[in-house]
């Protein structure tokens, strides 16, 4: 009698056994899943941080070809290094030239398939015949900017 009592408490470490495998197994396959999760997010912020480069490089290219092909002067523009509340950001219309506003305004903005940038106005040296732009980049909550300097 106590060897059919010993083999009938057998079968019941089976499922005890079965169930500690199937806790492990859980528990490592939640744990690579975190860790794709994790690479998504990774991979995604990669390409928004692009996105906002790109953004940022368009502003600085728009804001060069308005300046060499069109005649655009940052007179009246404010350095960015003399009041950088007030420092002034470039606006490009169609229907004229190139301006500069006050970087609060939402005019500076520009919207780029989900992207906006923003281009701010800097002379380090008035005296001097180099530009320093400040070409930013915003795309889902990512920044990215860039420097340009040129003489003009």
């Amino acid at each position: 009698m106590s060897k059919q009592l010993f083999l009938n408490n057998q079968k019941g470490s089976i499922v005890l056994i079965t169930i500690l495998i199937l806790s492990i197994v859980i528990v490592m396959v939640l744990g690579s899943a975190d860790l794709v999760k994790q690479g998504i997010r990774a991979n995604r912020n990669q390409e928004y941080s692009a996105t906002a480069y790109f953004a940022a490089e368009t502003g600085a290219e728009r804001t060069l070809w308005e300046n060499r092909k069109n005649g655009f002067e940052f007179a009246g523009c404010v350095p960015y290094s003399t009041d950088p509340l007030n420092a002034s950001c470039v606006v490009f219309s169609t229907s004229t030239q190139a301006f500069c506003l006050p970087c609060t305004d939402n005019l500076t903005r520009y919207h780029l398939d989900g992207a906006f940038y923003q281009v701010r106005y800097n002379d380090e040296d008035p005296s001097s015949d180099f530009v320093w732009l400040l070409a930013i980049g915003e795309f889902r909550d990512i920044v990215r900017s860039i420097e340009v300097s040129y003489r003009y």
